[in-house]
């Protein structure tokens, strides 16, 4: 995910796996074992407002689940 973020012209990236984070995918499909496998976490990082040049490659990444609720600041 670093990688990519990097790719996408974005530097500063913090990425901080949730203390709870087992707990919360235990939630959303309890018994599952999701748990295991998926992980929750804050991402952050910083982007400049000069975006020329940046392009956005998608790339296959292991499953990952964001917590989206804070402020997002999408691309150029």
């Amino acid at each position: 995910m670093r990688q990519m973020l990097t790719a996408a012209g974005f530097t500063g990236t913090r990425i901080e796996v949730k203390e709870n984070a087992a707990d919360i995918i235990k939630g959303w499909m309890p018994g599952s074992g999701a748990e295991k496998y998926i992980t929750s976490a804050y991402v952050t990082a910083v982007k400049s407002a000069d975006c020329k040049g940046v392009h956005v490659v998608p790339v296959d990444i292991a499953p990952v689940v964001l917590d989206t609720t804070g402020p997002v600041a999408a691309g150029c």
